[in-house]
């Protein structure tokens, strides 16, 4: 039985000095999230993990409050910048409260080209059910210089074997149809 445990507390914290020290003693089977490189500000960071076996649900108890975290594109993720949000919550359930007043993505194997600067708004909430965990918002708005939305959502994964559920209900307010033409490849 292996069992891992994790406690952090933390203000002030730059990830982009942080990174170096992550690369110095990360385990091998960690290769495939190095390249990541995180970047960013953690205001403030009080994190408990604990996870009984290989294999088990982590039990964890999380407090955060970030600015400007961002990661780079690799493989098949999406590279972010300008994620800023407060988090609380459990392995249970919990909240996140979105303000990032410029959000921008890449997204190589997806679009041509990063939109350019999103401001996102919005509370996501998670819980888990089982083996499934589930995150929903009621409300996430997003604007951009060439178009506004705003909708609810429902994301389900229930692990590796079962495909992933997404569910959405938006509005599209304002649109730029040269925004298409600057994202799509063809």
């Amino acid at each position: 039985v292996t069992r891992h445990s994790l406690k952090l507390q933390g203000e002030a914290l730059r990830l982009d000095d942080l990174w170096p020290l992550a690369l110095a003693v990360a385990p091998r089977a960690a290769d495939r999230w190095l390249g990541l490189a995180p970047r960013g500000e953690i205001r403030r960071l009080t994190l408990e993990l604990d996870r009984a076996r290989a294999g088990a649900i982590p039990v964890f108890e999380v407090d955060a409050d970030v600015a400007n975290l961002g990661a780079a594109a690799s493989g098949v993720w999406p590279g972010l910048e300008g994620l800023t949000a407060t988090v609380k919550g459990s392995d249970e359930r919990g909240r996140i409260e979105l303000r990032s007043p410029s959000l921008d993505f890449e997204w190589p194997r997806m679009f041509a080209a990063a939109p350019g600067p999103i401001a996102v708004t919005g509370e996501v909430e998670w819980r888990r059910e089982g083996h499934t965990w589930i995150a929903a918002a009621k409300k996430v708005s997003l604007e951009h210089a060439q178009g506004r939305a705003h909708g609810a959502f429902e994301f389900r994964y229930a692990g590796r074997r079962k495909s992933p559920e997404l569910r959405v209900d938006g509005t599209v307010e304002r649109a730029d149809a040269a925004l298409v033409r600057a994202l799509l490849p063809y």
